[in-house]
Order: C-alpha cells, then structure tokens, then sequence
C-alpha cells in the first residue's frame, strides 16, 4: 500500500494500484520518519549485535590462548584466572544476546506501531468515502486491504535492521582480518619453527601484498606461498 492514506474520492480505486521499486522505497523513507526513534534503536541494536559476533570471536581466541592452551601445557591454571577467562567470554555471548533481543523487539515495535497507524489510517478513508463506493467493493476485501496488506507493506521493517547488522558485520570481519593479518605475519617464522625445526631459518616473511610483489628479497626461492 502506498505510504498515505486514500483520499476521500469515489474515483479513487485502492484495489488496482501498482507498487514501483522507487514507491516501494518511498514505504520504507515514510516508515523511518513515522517511527525514527525505534528504528534507530533496532538498527543501533544491529550494529551492536555485528560488533558482539566479532567480540565473541576475539573472547574465545583470546581464552584459548592465555587460558586453555598454558592449561593443557602446565597441567592447570589458577582458579581466578579461569574464572576471569570465563567472565569474559560470557559477557561476550551477553552482549550478543541482549543486542539480538533490542533489535528484535525494536523492529517488531516500528512494524506493528506503523501496522496499527495505518490501519486507522486507511478505516477512516473508507468512512469518509461515499455508498456508492463501497457497494463496487466486496466488504472482505476492505477489510483484507486495511490488515493483510498494511501488514505486508510493513513487514519490512522485521528484517531490515538484520541487513544493514549483516552489512557492519561484514565491515567489522574485514577491518578484523586486516588487524590481525600482520600480527599473523610476524608470528610465522616462530610458527613454522615449532611445527619443523630447522626450517624457520630458511623462511623470509615478505610484508606486502602478493598480488603486487613484483621482485623479491635474497636469493631466489626454492618455493613460496602466498
């Protein structure tokens, strides 16, 4: 349905009007500017809830690697230390959850709230339109267009916040992997050491990208990895 309520006009069919992509995303502008300060809640729960997933990597990986690992080493660890690693990745899954929960619930607000504005909105038009109108319309279609299809046309604001979470979980990932991607680097000759002894003296990290390494230090290599 488009974004306004009909006009009180006999002339004025409601029934065959046809939806462009551009009326369409008018739908979603006129929703946003009815409903601005739950939207935002829900999309600001989105963001928090892709920052969380990045979280809950970092969490783990961290707890692995100063908790689990010196514990499989040594033999154990310190009971306060395993109760800070565990503090730590539980207000992770914490702060996933809750920002889930903020999302959900502020995006079933803006639908249902524009769901029930425009409800009234579109009742009133038909009071306001004259017998003769009314009697060219099937009562249950009125009806169905003044629920089923306000439902429909604002269902859309259930899954839009979820996109545009997806979207900053995406960039998070990506500024993540290019974080980590030296720390990585720097760490390879010492890993490579470990798993073959020996070898790690023969191995020269270049710090660059591969797909733009043209010549390369030293001596030629008898293999390479990118």
């Amino acid at each position: 349905m488009p974004p306004h309520a009909p006009k009180a006009s006999a002339s004025a069919d409601l029934l065959d009007e046809q939806v462009s992509t551009l009326e369409a995303l008018r739908v979603v502008r006129q929703g946003v500017r009815r409903e601005p300060g739950y939207f935002t809640l829900a999309v600001l729960g989105s963001v928090v809830w892709a920052a969380s997933i990045v979280a809950v990597a970092r969490a783990i990986g961290w707890a692995v690697e100063t908790i689990v690992e010196p514990a499989a080493r040594s033999g154990g660890v310190g009971l306060r230390t395993a109760l800070w690693g565990f503090v730590v990745v539980l207000a992770a899954y914490m702060l996933q959850a809750a920002s889930m929960l903020v999302r959900r619930l502020a995006a079933g607000m803006v639908a249902f709230r524009l769901g029930a504005t425009y409800r009234r909105l579109v009742t009133n038009a038909y009071l306001r339109l004259p017998l003769s109108w009314h009697k060219r319309h099937p009562g249950g279609q009125l009806l169905s267009n003044a629920n089923a299809d306000v439902e429909t046309t604002w269902r859309i604001f259930m899954p839009l916040p979820m996109f545009i979470g997806v979207l900053f979980l995406l960039f998070f990932a990506g500024v993540s992997i290019y974080l980590v991607d030296p720390v990585l680097a720097a760490e390879l000759p010492a890993t490579v050491e470990a798993m073959a002894p020996g070898s790690g003296q023969r191995l020269d990290v270049v710090h660059a990208d591969a797909l733009r390494v043209h010549e390369l230090p030293g001596p030629p290599p008898t293999a390479l990895v990118a």
